[in-house]
C-alpha cells in the first residue's frame, strides 16, 4: 500500500514539475530522496516474504505480523514527511500537486497584479489608514467608552447602538473625529435611556478629543516612496481624502508629509463627482489618475468607475462603514506593502 501510494503521488509530482516546467522541481527532488529512503526500507520488509508459505506455520504468522506492523509504521512515516513536503511547498509558493491549481491562480493573480500601470500623469493618495494609522486608535477609543457605560449593557451591544447612531448622523455629521465624538455622547444618552452621570459624559468627551491630537506617524515604506516619486519628477501628486478640514490638515503637518504633495483636497465624501473635481484641479484626465488607498468603498470603486486606475492596499482592520464586495477590475492593482507602488507606476 505503501508502496503504491508513493509510488502514484512522485509520480505525478515529477511528470507535471518536467511537463510544466514549473518551479516544483525543489520539492520533487526533496520528496524523490525522501521516498527513496522509505523505499529501500519496504524493500527489505518485502524480502521477509521468502518463508514457507504454511497457513498453520508459527514462523509464516509471526513473519506476516511482523512485515504488516512494519508496513503500517513504514506508510505512518511516509504519511508525515509528505505533509512536511507539501507544508514547504505551498509556504514556499512553489506550484505542486495537489495545490497546483490553486496556487497558479494565485500566481496569475499576484502577477497581474503586479503588472505596470499606463499613462498615468498623476497619483493621489488616500490619507487615514493609508499614509498613517488611524482605525485601530478609533477601536481603542470605542473599547474604553465600551467600558465607561458597562453598568448600562455589554460591550457587543452598546458598539452596535454606537453604529447605528454613527449611520443616522452621517448625513449631517460627516465624517471624522468629531462627528464620532457626538455620536458617542448621544449614543451614550440613548443606551443608558438618559441616566447616564455628566461626568461621564466629560470621560466621553476627553475620549473624542484624544483622537485630534494623535501623533499621524507615516506607516512602514510611506515616506521613502513618496521622496522617490518626488525625485522622479513625472507625477503630480495628491492627498485626497475625506473628514473634518482642520482635524485632516493638522494630522497631515504632524506627519511630515505636506511637502511631498502638489494638492491638497479634503472632501466630505468620495464620491465620482468629488473624483472629476479633483482631476480638474491637477489638470488631468481620468484615464491619467491612479488612486491609491485602503478603503475599496470610498477609495477604489469610485475612482474606476469615472475611468481612472486603482491601487488597493488593505490595512489590518477596516471601519465597518467602509466594508463593502470587492471585485476585479483591468485598471485594478492590488499590493501588500506601500512601497510596491513603485514596482507598478
Amino acid at each position: 500500500m505503501a508502496r503504491l501510494f508513493s509510488s502514484l503521488f512522485l509520480g505525478g509530482i515529477i511528470f507535471i514539475s518536467y511537463k510544466k516546467e514549473y518551479p516544483c522541481k525543489k520539492a520533487a527532488y526533496k520528496l524523490s530522496d525522501m521516498y527513496t529512503s522509505v523505499d529501500m526500507r519496504l524493500t527489505n520488509l518485502y524480502s521477509l516474504k521468502t518463508y514457507p508459505k504454511y497457513s498453520n506455520d508459527f514462523y509464516y504468522i509471526s513473519k506476516r505480523v511482523v512485515c504488516t506492523v512494519f508496513h503500517i509504521v513504514a506508510l505512518f512515516e511516509f504519511l508525515a514527511k509528505l505533509r512536511k513536503i507539501l507544508v514547504y511547498a505551498k509556504e514556499s509558493r512553489i506550484i505542486c500537486f495537489p495545490f497546483r491549481i490553486k496556487t497558479l491562480t494565485l500566481q496569475l493573480k499576484e502577477m497581474k497584479s503586479m503588472e505596470k500601470l499606463k499613462n498615468v500623469k498623476a497619483i493621489a493618495f488616500d490619507a487615514d489608514d493609508t499614509l498613517w494609522a488611524l482605525q485601530n486608535y478609533f477601536e481603542d477609543v470605542e473599547h474604553e467608552y465600551c467600558e465607561l457605560l458597562a453598568e448600562y449593557g455589554k460591550e457587543k451591544d452598546i458598539s452596535a447602538a454606537l453604529f447605528e447612531t454613527e449611520s443616522k448622523n452621517m448625513a449631517d455629521l460627516g465624517y471624522g473625529c468629531k462627528a464620532f465624538t457626538i455620536s458617542l455622547v448621544e449614543n451614550a444618552v440613548k443606551v443608558s435611556h438618559g441616566k447616564v452621570e455628566a461626568n461621564v459624559i466629560a470621560q466621553i468627551v476627553d475620549l473624542g478629543k484624544s483622537l485630534l491630537h494623535l501623533d499621524a506617524k507615516p506607516l512602514e515604506g510611506v515616506e521613502k516612496t513618496l521622496a522617490c516619486f518626488r525625485e522622479m519628477k513625472k507625477y503630480k501628486l495628491a492627498v485626497f481624502t475625506k473628514g473634518e478640514l482642520m482635524d485632516q490638515e493638522n494630522k497631515l503637518w504632524r506627519s511630515g508629509l505636506q511637502r511631498y504633495f502638489d494638492v491638497v483636497t479634503i472632501v466630505s465624501d468620495k464620491t465620482p463627482k468629488a473624483y472629476h473635481r479633483l482631476c480638474r484641479e491637477l489638470d488631468v484626465t481620468p484615464d491619467e489618475l491612479v488612486m491609491v488607498g485602503n478603503s475599496f468603498k470610498s477609495d477604489i470603486a469610485p475612482a474606476l468607475k469615472i475611468g481612472a486606475s486603482a491601487v488597493h492596499i488593505p490595512f489590518h482592520t477596516t471601519w465597518a462603514h467602509e466594508k463593502t464586495e470587492e471585485f476585479e477590475h483591468p485598471k485594478l492593482r492590488r499590493i501588500s506593502r506601500f512601497e510596491e507602488l513603485l514596482d507598478i507606476l
